[in-house]
């Protein structure tokens, strides 16, 4: 019997421009055959908004199910959700996309209540939809609003942005109801993760032992690595160095540091490491994705943070 073929899921990571509450993929470039591998998905670190100008074709999202889309139709699809999209035939589809950090807006819109805001927050992540614009029009209004403030940067364009991405991820979350849960220890699982994150997001430039991030989890380490692997769709391992690599980054574009110093501060001993998991995770070494970065904003979204994993 032939070894089934693991799936390709890769991690494609966005980052909106300083100052800045969405970035707009947009354009002509958007025009294309998409034909990705039934075999490879991606997710994103981002919340991700397409909108089907013109074109037909399918999206398989990670639970098996294959969803139809065609011209008016578009997506809103959480953060670690694996999916793929392909054309019907070889005709050219039009998308455009929008990438949202819901967490981080929704916690800095409603500082002063931010229960409100976290709640917002898991309604807007609950769930993936292909929807159509004759399906609910205000939700669909809502993209193309964006969708145009994005492309003419009109007078005040920062408020009307922030306005508009309120909006829009309120009409996210009325399409997201909350449910009397009969188990809740999904959920407890999940907010048992976060301390493993928050933990690694603090100590990422010390040894992390697996040992260490299942302590702060309150699960034994077996356990943890199950769960982990489940909810964020890589080993505990490659988070870690996930994150040092998104670190790295940071310092090389913000910082004259030398990579050897960057290598240290991000938590490797061994420079050799330190460029072997860059590569993996950026697909280039840290010197040409630092001049890429130095040369032009547009080129870092040129490179691709991968995580592989038999699906």
């Amino acid at each position: 019997m032939s070894k089934k073929k693991e799936k390709h899921v890769e991690l494609r990571f966005y980052e909106i421009p300083k100052n800045e509450y969405v970035l707009a993929l947009l354009g002509e470039s958007w025009r294309r055959v998409y034909h990705n591998p039934v075999d490879d998905l991606h997710f994103h670190n981002l919340l991700e908004i397409g909108y089907c100008h013109e074109g037909s074709g399918e999206i398989l999202l990670d639970t098996g199910s294959v969803e139809k889309y065609r011209t008016g139709s578009f997506t809103v699809i959480p953060i670690n959700i694996p999916h793929s999209t392909w054309s019907d035939g070889e005709g050219t589809n039009y998308w455009e996309f929008l990438y949202i950090d819901a967490d981080t807006f929704l916690s800095e819109m409603y500082g002063s209540d931010q229960g409100f805001a976290r709640e917002l927050t898991a309604r807007v992540n609950r769930r993936a939809h292909i929807l159509h614009e004759t399906e609910n029009p205000a939700l669909a209004g809502s993209i193309r609003a964006i969708l145009e403030e994005k492309r003419t940067l009109k007078e005040y364009a920062g408020e009307v942005e922030k306005c508009l991405v309120q909006k829009l991820l309120l009409e996210i979350a009325r399409v997201n109801p909350l449910e009397a849960r009969k188990n809740d220890q999904p959920l407890k699982l999940k907010k048992a993760m976060i301390h493993s994150l928050a933990y690694v997001d603090e100590h990422y430039a010390e040894t992390i032992k697996i040992e260490t991030l299942a302590e702060v989890s309150h699960l034994s380490e077996t356990h943890f690595r199950r769960v982990f692997e489940n909810i964020m769709h890589m080993m505990p391992v490659d988070y870690i160095n996930f994150i040092r690599i998104q670190k790295a980054c940071e310092y090389l574009k913000n910082s004259n540091d030398s990579i050897e110093n960057i290598a240290i501060k991000v938590g490797y001993v061994s420079l050799s490491t330190f460029h072997r998991n860059f590569r993996k995770f950026v697909g280039a070494s840290p010197y040409k994705w630092k001049n890429a970065a130095e040369n032009a904003k547009t080129k870092l979204f040129n490179y691709k943070i991968t995580a592989l994993k038999g699906w």
